[in-house]
């Protein structure tokens, strides 16, 4: 039995900046891959040939694989976010958003079926109109 902690690594360490080759902006975006083993702890009645190696390469893949969803979590926070911005910016400007497919609620803007196959077959019978002017 063994414990093992991870945390978030260190922003700015020099040595390993130098070492790996980071600039500043390197550094940026790539450091979400990169996690700090902050505890080691092993049970004394623990018998396991180079324990530390052992306990260190068994949590590799499931932390890499947390990395990528995390990675994705905020890749898709990130883009929300710009999106919101864009949005509140194209408000100010006055300018309309563009329209984004919707999925219904089960709410619908016209009071009984009837009105509803009324309305859509008004919108069918203007575009046939439209092809028709269309053709020769």
């Amino acid at each position: 039995m063994g414990r093992l902690l991870f945390a978030a690594s260190a922003w700015a360490l020099a040595a390993r900046d130098q070492w790996v080759g980071w600039t500043a902006r390197a550094r940026a975006q790539r450091l979400t891959g990169v996690v700090a083993n902050t505890r080691f702890l092993l049970s004394p009645w623990v018998t396991v040939k180079n324990p530390a190696s052992t306990a260190h390469e068994r949590p590799r893949r499931p932390v890499a694989a947390r990395g990528r969803a995390h990675a994705t979590r905020a890749r898709r926070a990130a883009q929300r976010c710009a999106t919101r911005d864009l949005r509140l910016r194209q408000t100010a400007q006055g300018l309309a958003p563009r329209p984004t497919a919707t999925i219904g609620n089960g709410m619908s803007a016209w009071a009984t079926v009837a009105d509803e196959r009324q309305a859509r077959q008004a919108a069918i019978d203007k575009q046939v109109e439209v092809y028709r002017a269309m053709l020769p």
